[in-house]
C-alpha cells in the first residue's frame, strides 16, 4: 500500500498536498489482494433444508433451466464448488474466477464448478459464454443466471446479498457429502486444493 507518512513538510500547503497524495494512493489500491487476505471456513449445512432449495430455478448459459436442488444432488458423489459473480465486475469477480480456473484441471471428473451471475439483467447467455471462454472454462465448469427475484432470494438465503453489486464480497461455497461450507476470502490454488482434499476426507469445522 502507498505509505502515508507524517513529518516536517514545511507549511500547511505542503502538508495538505502530502495528505491528498496519500489518500489518492490508498484509494487506488486493489480492494482485494490474494496474497494478503485470509480466508475463513464455516459450516452452513443447515441451509441445505428443503426451504433453501425450493423454487430456486437457474438458467444455464446454454439456455437450459436447472433446479438448484438438481444441481446440488451430485454433491453426494462429488463436490459442487460455486461462486456468485457478474461479468462486468472488474475487481473481485475476476480474482474469484481465476481461482476456479487454476484448479479446474485437477477437478476434472472430481468436482463440478459453478458460477452464478448476480446481475441477470445484464448477463445474457451470450455474455456468460463469453466470460466462460475468457477463463478457458472446461465442461465441468458451468455458468448460470436466472430471474432477478430468484437470484436475490438465493443470495439472501446464503447471507451474501448486497443491494449494490459493487459491494460484492469474495465468497465460495462447497457442497459435499450432504454438507455446505462457506469460505469467506480468497484462496490460492494450493489452498483451495488442500481444503478440498480435507473435505473429501471428512474434516470437522
Amino acid at each position: 500500500m502507498t505509505p502515508c507518512f507524517t513529518g516536517h513538510t514545511g507549511n500547511s500547503l505542503s502538508r495538505f498536498l502530502v495528505a491528498l497524495i496519500c489518500a489518492a494512493g490508498c484509494l487506488l489500491q486493489p480492494a482485494w489482494s490474494q496474497s494478503s487476505v485470509e480466508y475463513q471456513i464455516s459450516d452452513i449445512s443447515h441451509l441445505l433444508a428443503p426451504a433453501f432449495l425450493h423454487d430456486a430455478e437457474l438458467i444455464e448459459s446454454n439456455g437450459q433451466a436447472v433446479e438448484l436442488q438438481q444441481l446440488l444432488a451430485s454433491a453426494d458423489s462429488q463436490p459442487v464448488i460455486f461462486q456468485f459473480i457478474f461479468t462486468s465486475c472488474a475487481n473481485v469477480c475476476p480474482v474469484m474466477s481465476t481461482i476456479l480456473q487454476a484448479i479446474q484441471k485437477e477437478m476434472a471428473d472430481q468436482a463440478q464448478l459453478v458460477s452464478i451471475s448476480i446481475d441477470p439483467g445484464y448477463d445474457t447467455s451470450e455474455r456468460l459464454q463469453s466470460y466462460a471462454e475468457r477463463f478457458g472454462a472446461m465442461k465441468h465448469w458451468r455458468f448460470f443466471t436466472g430471474d432477478t427475484t430468484t437470484i436475490v432470494q438465493l443470495q439472501k438465503r446464503l447471507n451474501i446479498y448486497q443491494q449494490n453489486k459493487m459491494r460484492h464480497q469474495p465468497v465460495t461455497f462447497i457442497a459435499v457429502n450432504q454438507r455446505l461450507l462457506r469460505i469467506d476470502g480468497l484462496l490460492s490454488r494450493q489452498q483451495m486444493l488442500s481444503e478440498l482434499g480435507r473435505l473429501l476426507e471428512g474434516p470437522v469445522y
